[in-house]
């Protein structure tokens, strides 16, 4: 019983990994903005629903800039510059989070640094590929293809 219920663990926290950097990565700067607004609009207005609404509005038009901005510039300098902007908040949250997984498994401050850089790399690259839309789609299902990367 113990045997079934580490598995089942360890596959639910693997999935969730898996889901955190397939799904997700491309979200991170968006995420951090909308947050950045929450937490200043909550110290400095009474409530919680304006931050909220504020800290969502803000995410939402990070995002949808992001997307139009992306979509209308044929320049590569430029598309690679908006494309690394938002990689790179990815990058750095998988950084500290393979960081922390490291840390819970692994006893040598080394490597636990090579395992967050190699987490960073990979998450870094992987939403590298979704944002400039050279990703291999034929995995997906086709409710989470865009219809400029089909």
């Amino acid at each position: 019983m113990l045997a079934i219920g580490l598995f089942l663990g360890g596959t639910v926290i693997l999935y969730l990994v898996w889901l955190l950097i397939r799904e997700l990565a491309v979200y991170a700067m968006p995420f951090w903005v909308g947050l950045l607004v929450f937490f200043g609009l909550y110290h400095h207005q009474p409530g919680f629903f304006v931050p909220l609404g504020g800290g969502i509005l803000a995410a939402t038009g990070v995002y949808v800039a992001w997307r139009e901005l992306f979509k209308h510039t044929r320049s590569p300098v430029l598309r690679g510059i908006v494309a690394l902007a938002f990689a790179a908040p990815s990058a750095i949250v998988a950084y500290l989070a393979g960081l922390q997984v490291a840390a819970m498994s692994i006893a040598s401050a080394d490597w636990r640094q090579v395992a967050a850089i190699a987490a960073a790399l990979y998450v870094g690259v992987l939403s590298w590929r979704r944002i400039v839309g050279t990703e291999d789609t034929s995995t997906l299902p086709q409710e989470h293809v865009r219809p400029d990367m089909a």
